[in-house]
């Protein structure tokens, strides 16, 4: 991270994979951005504050749901307040043969598969 730092810093986009190898391997995180995404892997708690600094969120809908520390349930209208009740503004649900669901402050949008 620390060889790509001045690349990153001029990005104007950057998206991160938050994925841990299953063997030996360590693991991609969190940089200073002006715009960042991430892929939420849960099985292993995200450091704290990190989701304040995202502007794009994209779990699953079970990621979702632990994120928020809640029940999973695959219903729109508990997806969008799960995704609601994060700090990250902009939160793409992916649900695989069901499409995606773009979730923002104001508004919602399905997207077929």
């Amino acid at each position: 991270m620390q060889a790509a730092k001045a690349t990153i810093a001029g990005a104007a986009v950057v998206l991160l994979s938050w994925r841990y190898q299953t063997r030996g391997g360590g693991r991609r995180g969190p940089g200073g951005h002006r715009h960042s995404g991430l892929e939420p892997c849960t099985r292993h708690p995200l450091p704290d504050g990190l989701l304040d600094r995202v502007d794009v969120l994209v779990p699953n809908a079970l990621e979702l749901a632990q994120l928020a520390d809640t029940q999973p349930d695959a219903a729109v209208d508990a997806l969008i307040a799960m995704a609601r009740s994060l700090p990250t503004a902009t939160v793409i649900v992916t649900r695989g043969a069901r499409g995606g669901l773009l979730v923002t402050p104001d508004d919602h949008r399905e997207v077929a598969a």
